[in-house]
Order: structure tokens, then C-alpha cells, then sequence
């Protein structure tokens, strides 16, 4: 009696590429960025390969929506795959903080910082030139503003600085960074330098303590170099 065997191949593991697309804006009032110049970008996790398999499955998309969808921004994908999901969803986010800090709107994600100084009452402060409260927020300035004006409460919690609502005077938009900052990270170095800046006029300043030390570092000046021999080559 004869027997057959089947030769069963082996299921190659899926691979999970990172794939950043350009977005078209047909309509600019109606769309918005978080830069004007910069463009809107739709980053994701893809199976297909990059190159000509990508190219295709996204002119169909094109032709579909031909106005929506515009080249695939190879300059800001990495080249590299991976089989684990897990760490395919991590490179997706890197992707998106990443593309995000350099100002792209990113998968409609409009989100920007705001650094703000708020001038505070000094009556209780002796021999004191100014006192001042220094901020960073994602809301607009004036609603961030009136929160410590108001003492705004979110139920047990509160969205204020004590010190900003207790002597709150006046805000003070000519002093600090104008911004946008387009990462978390860049609006709180700016919020500690803009309180180191103040402190080193003399004034008293509450906030901006994130990134203090940080700040001091890239405001302390820069110790002279000692002279070089001239017969010591550069």
C-alpha cells in the first residue's frame, strides 16, 4: 500500500511595519493644524510591506478618497519590522511623540502648550522688587488664567495654584516664551526658564519647578576657558 506525506511549510510570523502618511487639506478653514506650515499626518501599524505593496494598497485608498489621502512619507518611517504586536504598538506611539514634538498634527491629535506668567501680590513680601506664579497648559491662556483666578474645583481636587488664586493681580502676557510648544517635555524646560530668567532679575516665583534644575544648568554662564599655549596645535 502506498502512502503520500504532505509537506506542510511553515506559516512565516506576521510582520508589523510603521507606516506615516501625509493628509491633504482640500478645505484650510474647515482643517486644522497645529503649525500652519507643517503638515497633518495619519501614523499607524501596518502588514504590508513598505514599497510597492504599500503604494498600492494606498492608491486604492486614494482613489476612494481622493481628496483625503496624499504620499506616504517614507523620510519620517523607520525602515525596521518587527513580529512582536506589543512592540510594534510601543514604535507606533514613539512614532507619534516623536512626529508630534517636530509640530505634524498628528491622527487629528491638534494638541499644543502654552507657557503663561501670572504677576502676584507682594505686600506680604518685604524688600521684595515682584512676585510672580509661572505655567505651562494645553488650555487656552485665558481659561487657564481664570482657574487660579476663580479658585476653579474639580470635585475634591483643585485646578489652581494656591498661591496664584490667593495673590493673584494681573496676567502678564508680554513676560515669558509666546509659543506654541508642541511636546510637553519643551513647554516645561521653558516654564523652569522662564522662572529662572525672573529669578535672576531678583523676583520671587512660585511654579515652574519641573524642570529647576535643568533650567539653573542652561542658565549658569559658562565658565571661561583658560588661555591656550599658541604653540599647542587646536
Amino acid at each position: 500500500m502506498r502512502t503520500y506525506t504532505h509537506a506542510h511549510e511553515k506559516k512565516a510570523p506576521t510582520r508589523y511595519w510603521i507606516e506615516v502618511i501625509e493628509m491633504l487639506d482640500t478645505d484650510r478653514s474647515a482643517i486644522r493644524r497645529r503649525h500652519g506650515n507643517i503638515p497633518r499626518l495619519f501614523v499607524g501599524i501596518t502588514i504590508v510591506e513598505p514599497g510597492p505593496d504599500l503604494e498600492r494598497r494606498w492608491n486604492r485608498k486614494r482613489t476612494k478618497n481622493p481628496a483625503q489621502f496624499g504620499e506616504i512619507r517614507y523620510d519620517l518611517m523607520s525602515p525596521r519590522s518587527t513580529i512582536d504586536k506589543a512592540k510594534a504598538d510601543r514604535r507606533c506611539r514613539e512614532t507619534v511623540r516623536r512626529l508630534m514634538a517636530r509640530g505634524f498634527t498628528v491622527n487629528g491629535d491638534t494638541t499644543t502648550w502654552r507657557v503663561y506668567v501670572i504677576e502676584l501680590d507682594n505686600s506680604h513680601l518685604p524688600g521684595c522688587p515682584g512676585f510672580f506664579y509661572v505655567g505651562q497648559t494645553t488650555k487656552t491662556v485665558v481659561e487657564r488664567i481664570e482657574q487660579h483666578r476663580q479658585g476653579v474645583r474639580r470635585g475634591s481636587g483643585v485646578l489652581y495654584s494656591r498661591d496664584a488664586h490667593k495673590y493673584f493681580r494681573a496676567w502678564r502676557p508680554e513676560i515669558g516664551p509666546k509659543g506654541p510648544f508642541f511636546s510637553e517635555e519643551a513647554a516645561l524646560q521653558a516654564e523652569s526658564l522662564t522662572r529662572v530668567m525672573l529669578e535672576t532679575r531678583g523676583y520671587t516665583v512660585t511654579g515652574g519647578t519641573e524642570r529647576y534644575e535643568w533650567a539653573q544648568g542652561r542658565r549658569r554662564p559658562a565658565r571661561p576657558r583658560p588661555p591656550r599655549d599658541p604653540r599647542t596645535p587646536s
